[in-house]
């Protein structure tokens, strides 16, 4: 069984978000926090707290997983190993898996997990750059978009004039108005052109 935990900064409890195996039986009856309580010592919570893996080959010997070990007996666990993952270069959760044997954890199933960890974590911060592109692509349409209706205004007359300040490059109805041009009329030319 899998399962990949997101950290709540306000309750400091890592929530599972997805799992795999078990049908999530075992994730509905445990708490796992990243915290010092008895229920943020084991290896999912020292995995968060610590920005660490953490490796437990034998569940029912290693005094972390107290809380935790009726249950994981209930669901046939030995094992354990937990990883965490970071989005934006902060630790925002963990993946945890479990075995039913003991030791199975070895060097080369370490760092297959590894890989999987350092692979959510780049998943991640490409999610947050997309989003932080989407805003901001957001942000200047409106930005553009009430520029342009400000522009647009039948109220003020506005041009935009080449950095020379002698061309227009664009004007708005109303500064064609006062001219008596039609704005393709004014473009690229001088108001001293139009006179």
């Amino acid at each position: 069984m899998a399962w990949v935990g997101w950290k709540n900064l306000a309750t400091q409890q890592i929530e599972s978000v997805a799992s795999c195996g078990d049908d999530g039986q075992y994730l509905k009856t445990i708490h796992v926090y990243a915290d010092e309580r008895p229920e943020g010592c084991g290896p999912t919570g020292i995995a968060v707290r610590e920005a660490r893996t953490y490796v437990c080959n034998d569940f029912f010997a290693d005094p972390c997983t107290l809380p935790w070990r009726a249950t994981a007996a209930q669901h046939g666990f030995r094992a354990s190993i937990a990883l965490p993952f970071c989005q934006g270069g902060q630790i925002v959760g963990a993946l945890t898996a479990y075995a039913s044997e003991c030791n199975v954890f070895g060097e080369k199933e370490i760092t297959l997990f590894n890989e999987a960890a350092a692979a959510i974590t780049l998943a991640l911060d490409k999610f947050e750059h997309e989003w932080q592109r989407a805003q901001a692509e957001a942000r200047q349409r409106a930005s553009d978009e009430r520029l342009r209706a400000a522009f647009n205004s039948k109220l003020i007359a506005y041009s935009i004039i080449e950095c020379d300040g002698r061309r227009m490059l664009d004007v708005n109805t109303r500064m064609a108005e006062l001219f008596g041009y039609t704005r393709e009329e004014m473009i690229g030319h001088t108001s001293a052109e139009l006179g």
